[in-house]
């Protein structure tokens, strides 16, 4: 609505020059609107605890509403997972991690848990815990459906954060299912280039170019693999 569109311009506003008690008042009026959508929603959350955080007061509203909404968990996950999103790319990773705990508590679908624990991995990874990255997207791996997308997806951030963590020859290993003639040609581009850089790193530079070269003769690749 327009009125919800004015209030949260006027929000934003509010948050940029640091003028935390009215930013609370006008998020709270925002969180009382129903029947927005969960990203306009999780930036009301976002900005309303920011606003309890800098007042001293507690973040109250945010508990009743998540409260409100045990018994619809798909509808929870789905704003859990917004404000997650906004957190992290705010940098706010503690905060990111926070709300995917919360998510993490829920009952969920097979494919929502799976996006939340694959979040959850990104965000433990940005912050320097790769050991707790690496556990979840272990666990991702291990209980996705062989060949699916988010099996390719995690095998492809494992294998990336393996060899960070120094160790090629077991990254590659991890990245074979990516590289395979049915996997996702989005993903099996960006698998290639990975796999070049492996071979690379263990000086296998004759077969890292012929990978390369591969990349350049392959068509229908994902615009950002080329």
């Amino acid at each position: 609505s327009l009125g919800f569109r004015a209030r949260k311009a006027l929000a934003e506003l509010l948050a940029d020059q640091k003028r935390w008690p009215e930013l609370k008042d006008v998020t709270t009026a925002l969180l009382a609107m129903e029947g927005q959508p969960s990203a306009e929603r999780a930036l009301a959350i976002v900005l309303y605890e920011d606003a309890c955080a800098n007042t001293g007061a507690e973040p109250t509203l945010v508990q009743s509403l998540y409260d409100g909404l045990q018994l619809l968990p798909e509808a929870a996950a789905e704003l859990l997972q917004a404000v997650a999103d906004l957190r992290a790319n705010r940098g706010q990773n503690e905060a990111a991690l926070a709300a995917l705990d919360r998510l993490a508590a829920l009952s969920l679908p097979e494919e929502t848990a799976a996006r939340a624990l694959g979040a959850r991995a990104r965000v433990l990874d940005r912050v320097g815990r790769t050991d707790e990255a690496e556990a979840a997207w272990r666990q991702l791996l291990a209980s996705a459906a062989p060949g699916s997308l988010s099996a390719q997806s995690a095998a492809l951030s494992l294998a990336d954060l393996t060899r960070r963590k120094g160790d090629p020859g077991r990254a590659l290993q991890t990245l074979a299912p990516v590289l395979s003639a049915d996997a996702d040609s989005r993903l099996r581009g960006r698998a290639m280039l990975l796999q070049a850089g492996l071979l690379e790193d263990q000086d296998k530079v004759v077969e890292a170019s012929a990978v390369l070269r591969e990349i350049l003769g392959l068509g229908g690749l994902d615009a950002d693999t080329v």
